[in-house]
Formats: C-alpha cells, sequence, structure tokens
C-alpha cells in the first residue's frame, strides 16, 4: 500500500537523526504536516517518501539499506504504530497468526 519510507515520517526527529541529517527536521516535519498521516504522503511517484529523503539525504538512495533501518530504530515501533493506523492493524492481524 506505501512505501517503507512512509512509515518514517512517523517521527520526523527520529528520521533527520537516522540518516545522518539533524538540520533537516523542520523540512521533513513540514512534509509530514501536509498529510493526515504518515501512510498518506505515498500520493504520486515522483514525490514518493524515498524521493522526498533523498531531497535531503543525497546518499538515501544507496544507503536506505543502512539509513532506513537506523531511521526505523531511531524512531520506534511503538511510535510508527501509534501513527500508522492501517500498518498497526496489519500487525496486529500477523500478531494474531502467531502461536
Amino acid at each position: 500500500m506505501y512505501e517503507f519510507e512512509a512509515l518514517l515520517f512517523s517521527d520526523p526527529a527520529g528520521l533527520a537523526t537516522g540518516i545522518y541529517q539533524p538540520t533537516s527536521q523542520r523540512a521533513l516535519q513540514a512534509i509530514r504536516d501536509e498529510f493526515p498521516s504518515p501512510e498518506h504522503i505515498n500520493d504520486n511517484p515522483n514525490t514518493a517518501p524515498s524521493k522526498r529523503i533523498e531531497q535531503h539525504q543525497k546518499r538515501y538512495r544507496k544507503a536506505k539499506a543502512t539509513l532506513g533501518p537506523e531511521a526505523a530504530l531511531a524512531i520506534s515501533l511503538a511510535t510508527i504504530r501509534r501513527e500508522c493506523h492501517l500498518f498497526n492493524q496489519w500487525l496486529g492481524q500477523l500478531e494474531i497468526l502467531a502461536p
């Protein structure tokens, strides 16, 4: 439904820290503020969440395998679940399946 990077907009401060661009926090927050939730950010292929992050961290595309998880750790799963209701519901359904 959306890119992994949309979830990272759950906490723009954590995202800025995780991509090693703390001065981008305000700009990332401004992006987040344009949408009802992080899950709504993927509204156009040209402005996809990963492309928005690349505007602030030029090496994100090549380093997304490390920078993305580092940002997610800085943000925390609890914050992502709180901010992304559909993602939280999906995880809840998976948790029910676990023994």
